[in-house]
């Protein structure tokens, strides 16, 4: 091995299970099952930290004909060299699907096509897109009475109304309406969630608010009709980059943990 390479510690051959609510391999998952992020800044971020950790990648096909197991060379912002597996074939594979677990251990890959005139690395279009795969096993909790959200869609400020609950990776608002406001697969994006004042425990100090982090981008992913209030409610995803994610897991395990502090 090389120096400085990290060892990979899931087992990548067979059918292998990869936690306890992965009973698939991540390419033979249904892509509807990932989150869309785009930014070519992200990407490349991502792509960095793949890069400088020896990530293992897993080269797979759209239809899930899994590769050999791989590292990152190098890239720039238009082409990824990549250690050619032994058994892929750059002259029969016009597409391909890059797969790695990020530092959550979350399961994502990019989709890109095979640039033809590498000599020894195989080579690849910069990405355009990371897929994620939504963790549904992330624990959600109910947020304080009166938690509101406010984000933007098309340039333009929306009052999302109220929020039910929130998880690591996304959250249920109602708006407070009888008519839909959103449209399912809806972009929205800077996502701010204000929690109101919570009585504090500390002497000398009366009120304080918890802070959420600022949501990138989220998507809306389902909306449904209230029976109780007969309101319009909706499902956000979000796609938020690792350290926002990691906050809001945070102040999730706070709140069971019967905690109140991201």
């Amino acid at each position: 091995m090389k120096k400085g390479v990290a060892t990979f510690q899931k087992l990548v051959g067979g059918n292998p299970l990869y936690d306890d609510a992965l009973k698939r391999a991540p390419w033979e998952i249904e892509s509807d099952n990932y989150s869309r992020i785009d930014g070519p800044e992200l990407i490349e971020k991502t792509l960095k930290v793949i890069k400088d950790d020896y990530v293992l990648l897993v080269l797979a096909s759209p239809e899930g004909r899994r590769y050999g197991n791989t590292i990152l060379v190098k890239f720039d912002r238009e082409t990824l060299s990549i250690d050619k597996p032994i058994d892929f074939d750059e002259k029969s594979v016009d597409r391909f699907r890059i797969y790695f677990q990020d530092i959550l251990g979350i399961w994502s890959f990019f989709e890109v096509r095979t640039v033809a005139d590498c000599n020894v690395s195989l080579c690849a279009t910069f990405p355009e897109t990371l897929y994620r795969l939504q963790r549904r096993h992330y624990h959600r909790v109910e947020v304080p009475a009166g938690t509101r959200t406010v984000f933007w869609e098309e340039n333009q400020l929306r009052d999302g109304g109220f929020v039910k609950d929130i998880s690591a990776t996304g959250m249920l608002i109602c708006t407070g309406t009888t008519e839909q406001k959103f449209q399912e697969n809806t972009v929205v994006q800077e996502i701010a969630i204000a929690l109101p004042f919570t009585r504090s425990s500390r002497e000398n100090d009366d009120s304080y608010r918890v802070v959420l982090p600022v949501i990138r981008q989220g998507r809306i992913v389902r909306s449904f009709r209230d029976v109780d209030t007969g309101h319009i409610c909706h499902g956000v995803a979000f796609e938020c980059e690792q350290e926002a994610e990691q906050q809001l897991a945070r102040y999730v395990e706070s709140v069971r943990d019967g905690g109140d502090q991201v």
